[in-house]
């Protein structure tokens, strides 16, 4: 069809609605046919449909990792690694070092579910990176690693996402960007550095297993425990509070709290993670050096928040200096 050529290959729809303006006369759609140059100019990716849950808990796990992160975590880890189950959303996470603990982390994770659930993993689901699938060759033909390896030998089938669509493991892929989105708002909520992002993530994760979505009405929890989930014991991350720690050799006059901030909740126990905070004697001298030179008088009262060692100093200091 000329006008089609002409117009630059736009859609049938756009040329009618040029013909019902009276913008071109009455046209003979009879030849109008796609060309290949249209397809190779237009070509998108197709619509996904709508994917289909997974019936039952260890049907399908979905998995990705994220990272680098710019900062490192205060234990070392730049990287962190998801294991979704599609049925009932519930997911772990394991911090890693490098790419290269996938496969170390997964029969961790599939000893554990397994045991606890009395199940077995039938299939996972992942992309076609180097750290799942394997490495390519000078060839460019990509060989199956380690990881796919040892999913074939526990029979678990293995799905791949196709080159460049990480939209088909939207799950996964999703869960990562939701935690990402949690950590930076729990820590601009916070005093914390950006070091400290690994244990933001795990309360994150405890929230997400928590909560119900769009997807699944109940939480990911109640699917995969058949329990309740409770969130009585939820805590805002980073507050303050005043915590009783256990002292073998407590004295009758010693005081029963400190002061600490919370961090996590304890994973094998029913109890927390607080930091307390640590005076650091060398800037404690330091800084009464620093006053003695300034000569100042009067009661002085010094806040200091600095990161050493990936520990956290909050030091307040009343000092009265005398000239």
């Amino acid at each position: 069809m000329l006008w089609y050529k002409r117009l630059g290959h736009i859609s049938k729809q756009r040329i009618e609605r040029f013909v019902s303006d009276r913008i071109l006369d009455s046209l003979n759609y009879t030849d109008f046919k796609i060309y290949i140059e249209c397809i190779e100019g237009k070509q998108t990716n197709i619509k996904k449909l709508g994917a289909k849950r997974s019936l039952n808990v260890l049907e399908l796990i979905r998995t990705d990792i994220c990272g680098p992160f710019p900062t490192v975590s205060w234990n070392g880890q730049q990287y962190f690694i998801t294991f979704i189950d599609d049925y009932s959303r519930y997911g772990y996470l394991y911090l890693i070092h490098e790419k290269l603990e996938s496969l170390d982390v997964f029969k961790i994770f599939k000893a554990e579910v397994e045991n606890k659930l009395g199940k077995k993993i039938k299939a996972i689901k992942y992309d076609r990176g180097d750290k799942y699938y394997g490495r390519y060759d000078g060839s460019g033909e990509q060989h199956p690693g380690s990881f796919t390896r040892y999913l074939a030998k526990c029979g678990i089938v293995p799905q791949y996402t196709m080159p460049e669509t990480p939209s088909q493991n939207g799950v996964a892929e999703r869960r990562n960007r939701t935690l990402k989105d949690m950590i930076r708002s729990m820590i601009s909520h916070s005093f914390f550095p950006e070091s400290l992002w690994e244990e933001a993530l795990k309360i994150a994760v405890s929230i997400l297993n928590r909560v119900s979505s769009k997807v699944v009405s109940k939480s990911p929890y109640e699917l995969w425990t058949r329990k309740k989930p409770s969130i009585r014991h939820f805590h805002v991350w980073g507050c303050s509070v005043e915590a009783r720690p256990y002292k073998l050799n407590e004295r009758k006059l010693d005081s029963r709290t400190i002061s600490c901030y919370f961090i996590r909740y304890s994973e094998r126990s029913r109890g927390f993670k607080f930091m307390i905070p640590q005076i650091n004697p060398f800037l404690i001298r330091t800084m009464l050096n620093l006053l003695r030179m300034l000569n100042i008088v009067g009661v002085i009262k010094l806040k200091i928040l600095i990161l050493r060692r990936n520990i956290l100093l909050f030091i307040i200091l009343q000092l009265k200096m005398i000239r």
